[in-house]
């Protein structure tokens, strides 16, 4: 792989359930040296050190200085998420990565928690933080994330209304979409389609 992620930069990892996805991203994250992840399905604890409470993240990320965090959530309702980006906001110098974020970032009816959308509008200029998220549906994702993305990685698609979505935001052949062999990926960055390649 080629793509290199700056930790102040967003990017958006898309694709149908084993695609290719969730590989693409631990490789990315490999290269982040702090980070804190939202696993929604509890399938990352060999990324770092694994918490379940809001109050552990400070507890570690801060005041032990662990620079790997993964949150895996005993409930996932909006709740228990909005209740983790507070108990994180006030950090600085770190890659928040969300696992499904069209769960809790959706476009129809648009609605994204207030920390979130303050952390992309101003946490990469002002504390250094980055924003990886990876979604199955990203015809459910809110456009504020897709339109402030750096990267936006796209794996196979079927589903019609994600590759319409995709071909209305950057221009991307739908049914060519459709065609991608698994573990293959387009990077569309700068306004560009650069490649495709196995993961």
């Amino acid at each position: 792989m080629q793509i290199k992620y700056r930790t102040n930069e967003i990017m958006v990892i898309c694709g149908m359930i084993e695609s290719g996805k969730s590989f693409f991203m631990k490789h990315i994250a490999k290269t982040i040296h702090r980070r804190i992840m939202w696993d929604y399905n509890r399938e990352h604890a060999d990324m770092g050190y694994v918490v379940h409470f809001d109050h552990q993240i400070k507890e570690h990320f801060l005041d032990e200085g662990l620079r790997h965090i993964v949150f895996q959530p005993y409930r996932r309702s909006m709740a228990d998420f909005e209740a983790f980006l507070r108990a994180i906001q006030p950090f600085r110098n770190y890659t928040l990565i969300i696992e499904e974020v069209e769960r809790y970032c959706t476009s129809s009816p648009k609605y994204m928690p207030q920390i979130l959308k303050d952390h992309i509008d101003t946490g990469a200029h002002h504390r250094a933080t980055g924003l990886i998220v990876t979604c199955r549906r990203i015809a459910e994702v809110h456009p504020s994330i897709t339109f402030n993305a750096n990267h936006v990685v796209m794996f196979k698609q079927f589903r019609h209304a994600d590759r319409k979505r995709l071909n209305k935001d950057f221009g991307i052949d739908i049914e060519a979409l459709k065609k991608l062999k698994d573990y293959y990926y387009w990077h569309f960055y700068r306004g560009k389609l650069h490649f495709k390649e196995p993961v």
